[in-house]
């Protein structure tokens, strides 16, 4: 493992691994919302909701909310063009932004980074969290050492009508599982990519997960669209995530102010006193026991509005809201949505609507 990964706080990841597209189709005129933080993304995605009127993003990570932080700031105070070359998108001199922008940052965000410049300078910000460092092991172990570049060409641009077929007969070589099912395992994830505690209640086979999703992908989702494959597959976003493409530049710039911060976790946002039409979880029960979910499905219902939406994602961890506070989306609306998602990662997505029933 990467030196910098061995000493906290450190950025896990750089970017957010959830469809924001998917948490767009679901807030359904939300006026107040709560977003874990991640890499910032999706909650700079969510200011595009017009009848958002304010965002409460946290995360129990200081360095992802740092993280976060840094990209508010920069959606506020820089150009378009400035965001990408700041976040390590289009080159150019990232280090020399960040010094003009740090001014504008709070005492944690620049400490931050001051401490580590490299993150900027020469790692760039979309690529700086371990997650990213793993997909890089991705990238140059298994992908260029199992597939041709012909083949990779022809596969990330092809029609959608062909890609399963084409990934089990050209992709799909002995080589490329025998690798693949060492680098999706969870003892390689745990050390590599996530933090060893994600699978710590893991019930199921990773390597057939990532499999059975790709394939889903694959039969839903052009290649040329997939952000999140064209990442793994070339390092770099060819098409930009939907919080970074020009078209939405200028409504999330005007909401910015929208947004406040807190670091912790559900415990203690629902401290503050807070209630929310809309809930972004990401894939936060993936950590945690049966009974500190429904623990935390408590304090979501006691800050929940009547009809509030919550949005969450499981990887390996079947975890389900089970109180009466919660109605479940309908399962077929629900797999719409799933198997239209870009992202790979996850077998599952979870959605709930507040009810009127009391939390027993």
């Amino acid at each position: 493992m990467n030196k910098r990964f061995k000493t906290e706080p450190y950025i896990r990841y750089a970017n957010c691994y959830e469809d924001a597209e998917t948490l767009l189709k679901v807030i359904g005129g939300a006026k107040t919302a709560l977003s874990i933080a991640s890499g910032g993304d999706n909650c700079l995605a969510l200011l595009t909701e017009p009848s958002l009127e304010s965002l409460t993003v946290f995360d129990r990570n200081p360095a992802q909310l740092c993280l976060t932080k840094l990209k508010f700031a920069a959606f506020k105070h820089l150009t378009y063009e400035k965001v990408l070359v700041l976040l390590g998108i289009v080159k150019g001199a990232s280090f020399s932004i960040y010094e003009k922008l740090r001014d504008s940052l709070d005492d944690e965000t620049q400490s931050y980074f001051d401490n580590r410049p490299e993150l900027i300078s020469k790692i760039g910000l979309s690529h700086c969290g371990k997650f990213e460092y793993y997909l890089n092991k991705i990238r140059a172990l298994v992908i260029r050492f199992t597939q041709s570049r012909k083949n990779i060409r022809q596969f990330m641009d092809m029609d959608i009508a062909g890609q399963r077929e084409f990934y089990l007969r050209k992709i799909n070589n002995r080589r490329w599982r025998f690798i693949t099912k060492q680098f999706f395992s969870e003892k390689t994830v745990g050390e590599h990519g996530r933090d060893k505690s994600t699978f710590a209640y893991a019930n199921g086979d990773l390597y057939q997960m990532i499999t059975d999703r790709m394939l889903l992908c694959f039969d839903n989702v052009p290649n040329r669209e997939n952000i999140y494959l064209q990442y793994t597959v070339y390092g770099r976003f060819i098409r930009l995530p939907f919080y970074l493409r020009k078209e939405n530049f200028e409504t999330v710039k005007a909401n910015i102010d929208k947004a406040s911060f807190v670091l912790g976790d559900v415990t203690t946002v629902a401290a503050l006193g807070k209630s929310f039409d809309f809930f972004n979880l990401s894939d936060t029960f993936e950590y945690m026991s049966k009974e500190e979910t429904a623990q935390n499905e408590k304090m979501i219902a006691e800050c929940a509005n009547s009809y509030a939406t919550v949005v969450f994602w499981n990887m390996l961890t079947d975890r389900q809201f089970l109180s009466p506070a919660f109605s479940p989306m309908d399962n077929n609306q629900v797999y719409e949505i799933y198997k239209n998602e870009k992202a790979y990662y996850y077998q599952a997505l979870r959605i709930y609507k507040r009810s009127q029933g009391v939390y027993e």
